[in-house]
């Protein structure tokens, strides 16, 4: 299936037909979800607006889901984070090599140790991960088979041992590499195949035997090749016997390169032993026609194969691995320990071509294509089938590539994307499908340049702030989340949000994730934390309508959830004055609220001396908006009619000063801007009740005078007469 094409099942119409849809009224309609790349798909009118009684016909119109990629599963999401940790590692190499000249740290060791471990830590991924496949969870159908982890695996192990072996086999030939590679990969002979042989009296009887043994010193297995050489002590012909014996000390005195501290020590040990190789081939020959078959096999024709593999013949080399069923790759392996041990990793290119003149790859094979492309040096050739493989594969041997330098990094003028950071955004682009992996897709996305950035924000901008905290496997707060309330939750992810954001600098995206985290939180009447996030967000308007909204709890709900929901707002308040960007203006209003609230406080606990101060001040320090004064004023009734005085003169003053500027600007016309709050709070929510509330404050107030003029208080500074 192509991957532009999405097949609708079951299907809306015959392939061919769209016309017979149109000419019914009908069309397609798609919509597209940023959360998590999927396309909802619909039929629609193909005319609008709809004819009258035709809405009920479109009311149930089935809804078809679809999603370019298909969610991960357990194993799956597993290899992506340990993958993305690995990813960080190097995304931070690429910083470094953007802020310095990465030309000296290509022959720097420290670097190639470094680069050598990052890929490992890639290899023992895709190992992980295909053990996992291999033994999924019961009842669970795995997205990607052990086949598939197990091709990850080999092709990011050969990509490592040709362009990131570690400085100490990188001046080394690659042959030994290359071989254990084949050999921990591509096991040959089996191992089920040396127990068969190993039971038999007379395992050379067995048609597999000989197979066996050639491939067992073709492949460098020097135990599997000596113990069957061995068995040939027993062969009925003693020229065998004689043979065999001899060739032992010689498969085990093969030079490796890795054996001798110097290349030029083994370039001395390698021709004496080809030259005891030859003195045997002579001694070969001396062997009578007649004797050289033991009624099962030819067995001269089969020893011949195994020393002309030792000496380096090509020619038999190709003809050996043909019939053993061999293809290109052990071809190469092979030639490189037997033919030219000497081969360096730069001119392995020119013999896999040669190689593959006569033995092709299978171009339907994607891991072999990958492999070919990898031994050729073609790194786009190598990405654009790792892509096809599997875009996990893509994204990160782009970055491995690029870093070591078999990659440009320049940006292309049209897209302002690298090569790797295109592979990146494809991946990226890939762990939407998951909404939870959202961490993870940032990381990638932040490495893609502005582009990516841009995308990122787009990512952590739509992550929900209390939906589906902990469904990723890679939150550790899961066992905790559960328990907590919404606003708790919303705190958590925002927290989690503007660590990710800080690590990758994303100013913008994190002031309007407090701006949302705030809306939220204030519909949920978390108004701490939402006066908190509207601060971090700078959104001075919304904190304003935050402290509007905490007002308004005293007015539907009075003062005892007013006193409840302040209560923890002051140390927020002293925050805020510390903000120089912080307008005036909102902080005057929030001061406001807590100093009220702390008056209803101090007047619930009958701590009226206390009330009566914050009750003064909010009038003396203008603390109180001009809409409250009718409210505050109202509220001093209580506090008025006390058995013993609680204010001054001048704040009676103060009082009777708010009075008559209310009176005053009621009769010019500014009713709403006076009275609306006080209005609301009477039973006839009108003007006219709020304006006899405040007459009976202004009778309070005269009652007051009255009794402190009779009693002429002189203590504490009560209100005393001044006639």
């Amino acid at each position: 299936m192509p991957d532009n094409m999405v097949y609708l099942a079951p299907p809306l119409m015959e392939q061919g037909h769209s016309e017979e849809l149109d000419e019914s009224g009908r069309t397609l309609g798609a919509t597209f979800s940023a959360w998590d790349n999927s396309v909802a798909i619909f039929v629609a009118p193909n005319q609008t607006p709809l004819k009258a009684g035709e809405s009920s016909r479109w009311a149930e119109v089935p809804v078809y889901f679809a999603n370019p990629h298909r969610p991960p599963d357990a194993v799956r999401r597993k290899f992506i984070s340990d993958g993305g940790l690995v990813f960080d590692l190097l995304a931070d190499l690429r910083k470094q090599a953007a802020a310095e000249s990465l030309d000296d740290w290509i022959e720097d060791p420290r670097f190639q140790d470094a680069m050598h471990a990052k890929c490992t830590d890639l290899v023992n991924v895709a190992e992980a991960s295909w053990l996992d496949a291999c033994n999924p969870p019961r009842g669970e159908e795995l997205q990607y088979d052990a086949e598939h982890y197990r091709s990850l695996y080999t092709c990011l192990s050969l990509a490592m041992l040709l362009y990131a072996p570690g400085p100490a086999s990188a001046r080394l030939p690659v042959g030994d590499d290359l071989l254990e590679w084949l050999n921990m990969h591509y096991i040959a002979p089996s191992t089920e195949e040396g127990d068969h042989l190993s039971n038999l009296d007379s395992p050379w009887e067995d048609e597999t035997f000989w197979p066996y043994l050639t491939r067992a010193v073709l492949r460098g297995l020097t135990k599997a090749s000596i113990f069957f050489l061995e068995c040939l002590s027993r062969h009925p012909s003693t020229f065998l016997q004689e043979l065999s014996q001899k060739l032992i000390p010689l498969v085990q005195s093969h030079p490796r390169v890795r054996d001798y501290t110097s290349l030029h020590e083994f370039m001395r040990a390698s021709p004496r032993w080809k030259e005891k190789i030859r003195a045997l081939r002579v001694e070969m020959g001396l062997v009578p026609d007649d004797a050289r078959d033991d009624g099962f096999e030819n067995w001269w024709d089969r020893f011949s194969d195994i020393l002309s593999i030792m000496e380096g013949r090509v020619d038999v080399i190709k003809h050996v691995c043909k019939e053993l069923d061999g293809d290109w790759k052990e071809i190469c392996a092979v030639y490189a320990i037997f033919v030219q041990p000497t081969l360096h990793r730069t001119e392995l290119p020119e013999l896999v071509v040669e190689i593959m003149d006569e033995m092709p790859p299978d171009p339907t094979d994607l891991e072999d294509t990958i492999h070919v492309a990898l031994m050729r040096a073609q790194p786009r050739e190598a990405l654009a089938c790792s892509a096809r493989l599997d875009p996990w594969l893509a994204a990160h041997l782009a970055v491995v590539l690029e870093l070591l330098e078999n990659l440009s990094n320049t940006r292309s003028e049209d897209s302002e994307l690298s090569v790797a950071e295109y592979y990146i955004l494809s991946y990226a682009e890939y762990l939407r499908s998951d909404p939870t992996l959202w961490r993870w897709t940032v990381s990638y996305l932040c490495s893609c340049g502005n582009i990516g950035k841009r995308l990122a924000d787009e990512v952590l901008i739509r992550v929900p702030l209390w939906h589906g905290l902990g469904d990723d496997s890679s939150d550790t707060t899961t066992s905790t989340s559960k328990n907590l309330t919404r606003p708790e939750r919303i705190e958590m992810r925002l927290n989690e949000l503007m660590q990710v954001c800080k690590d990758y600098e994303r100013v913008a995206a994190m002031r309007l994730i407090y701006k949302i985290g705030a809306d939220e939180l204030a519909k949920l009447k978390a108004y701490v934390l939402a006066l908190e996030c509207y601060a971090q967000a700078e959104d001075w308007p919304g904190l304003g309508r935050c402290v509007d909204m905490v007002l308004e709890e005293y007015l539907s709900g009075g003062p005892e959830e007013f006193v409840c929901l302040v209560k923890n707002i002051a140390p927020s308040l002293k925050r805020l004055t510390n903000i120089p960007e912080a307008p005036g203006i909102f902080v005057h209003r929030l001061n406001f609220a807590v100093r009220y609230a702390e008056f209803h406080d101090n007047l619930m606990r009958n701590i009226f001396d206390d009330a009566a101060t914050n009750l003064e001040n909010m009038f003396r320090q203008d603390v109180a908006p001009k809409s409250w004064w009718a409210l505050l004023l109202c509220d001093s009734v209580e506090l008025l009619q006390h058995e013993s005085p609680l204010f001054t003169t001048a704040a009676i003053h103060l009082f009777l000063q708010k009075l008559e500027e209310i009176h005053l600007r009621v009769e010019q016309g500014w009713v709403d801007d006076y009275l609306n709050l006080l209005a609301r709070t009477t039973k006839g929510g009108d003007t006219k009740d709020a304006v006899q509330r405040l007459k009976r404050v202004r009778l309070a107030i005269a009652r007051y005078y009255t009794k402190c003029s009779v009693i002429d208080v002189v203590g504490k500074g009560a209100a005393r007469t001044n006639l």
